[in-house]
């Protein structure tokens, strides 16, 4: 399930939920109020779920953030003594996994899938024939470089969605870039100009912004 199609269901469950409220038949507000760190939960899982062991750091910060809100809930302790520690371990996982992760400079993979929450990712890739793949930026930043990718004979689809974050693409000079999807209080750019240029291959990108921005670029 990319990021895109996550943020759709929770808008409709969190929509379905109001409009049932207003008919009386449950108080969905107090449900909310005490079940609303399970979303946290749910993205943990499902990240693992679609992307295995690549997205191993921002899901287990997902589902601990998730567990640890919901005993706040529940159980009458201080949140923030065992919340800096466990934020420390997460960033000090990050920075490990981060350098593991320079010394694969070009990423050769046909499908890319990058996630990141309170931290940032820059990548590259060389896909010799790229389908898509699917972006998600929580309170972060990604910046993905397509500039020695190519691109598969029917083109690819990235579904990309930021949430307080922000993503940056770069795309060959010959990729024309074509955008659609949902704003929320944010907006994505595309910076590219293929006017006068033979287009090579289309990257068709389904974006989600919500108080975050896109931009795609040469």
């Amino acid at each position: 399930m990319s990021g895109q199609r996550l943020v759709g269901i929770l808008i409709v469950i969190f929509g379905i939920g109001l409009l049932l409220q207003q008919f009386d038949l449950f108080d969905f507000t107090s449900i909310l109020a005490n079940w609303w760190p399970i979303f946290f939960i749910l993205v943990g899982i499902i990240q693992l779920w679609t992307n295995g062991m690549q997205a191993i750091i921002s899901a287990l910060i997902f589902l601990i953030a998730g567990v640890i809100l919901l005993m706040n809930i529940w159980i009458d302790f201080n949140l923030w003594q065992i919340l800096w520690p466990l934020l420390l371990i997460m960033f000090g996982l990050s920075i490990i996994f981060s350098r593991r992760e320079w010394k694969q400079a070009v990423d050769e993979a046909d499908d890319i899938h990058l996630t990141t929450f309170l931290s940032g990712i820059e990548s590259k890739s060389g896909a010799e024939n790229l389908s898509g793949g699917s972006i998600l930026s929580v309170l972060g930043g990604i910046q993905l470089d397509l500039r020695h990718a190519q691109l598969a004979e029917n083109g690819a689809i990235l579904n990309v969605t930021t949430i307080l974050g922000g993503v940056e693409i770069i795309v060959p000079e010959d990729v024309q870039v074509e955008i659609k999807g949902t704003p929320i209080l944010g907006g994505w750019e595309n910076k590219t100009n293929t006017y006068g240029m033979e287009k090579n291959k289309t990257l068709y990108i389904n974006g989600v912004a919500v108080l975050g921005g896109i931009e795609v670029k040469h």
